[in-house]
């Protein structure tokens, strides 16, 4: 079913798009089955499943939204189901967010540790030593020059 799909009578009311409750429910609807939709890959992508039978079931769990509010899964993990839904602020969903998981192995696989990565100095990004003398080697081996300043780690 196409997202932009607008049958129900609460779509002409209002706006030009529909009322914020049923903006809301087809909004939340495509980010979990429409793998177009821009935000599918944060929803549907992770199992994150749209469960509402209608519009009519999603507005009697929610209710009329507050100005400034939008939806909320209470349980982060679960679905768009009645009982796991409620109307929050934005200060609200900030304490309900994924934390992001962090950055333990360079994108070769090595293992990121004090020992083996490298800090630069000029924006604090961090590099791993391992990759960064294996870039080094292939350098010299394709150009056949030597560079001190590349392997000044210590």
């Amino acid at each position: 079913m196409p997202c932009n799909n607008l049958r129900h009578g609460q779509s002409h009311m209002g706006s030009v798009g529909g009322t914020p409750e049923y903006n809301t429910y087809i909004r939340a609807k495509c980010r979990c089955t429409n793998p177009k939709n821009q935000d599918y890959s944060n929803y549907g992508a992770k199992g994150i499943k749209f469960l509402f039978k209608s519009f009519e079931e999603f507005f009697d769990e929610l209710g009329k939204r507050p100005k400034n509010y939008t939806i909320e899964r209470i349980n982060n993990l679960g679905n768009y189901e009645p009982g796991n839904v409620k109307w929050a602020s934005r200060k609200d969903q900030a304490n309900n967010r994924s934390k992001p998981k962090p950055i333990t192995h360079c994108r070769k696989g090595h293992l990121l540790t004090k020992a083996t990565t490298y800090i630069i100095p000029s924006t604090n990004a961090r590099q791993c030593i391992i990759c960064k003398r294996q870039n080094g080697r292939d350098w010299r081996k394709r150009t056949g020059k030597t560079s001190t300043y590349y392997y000044n780690l210590t």
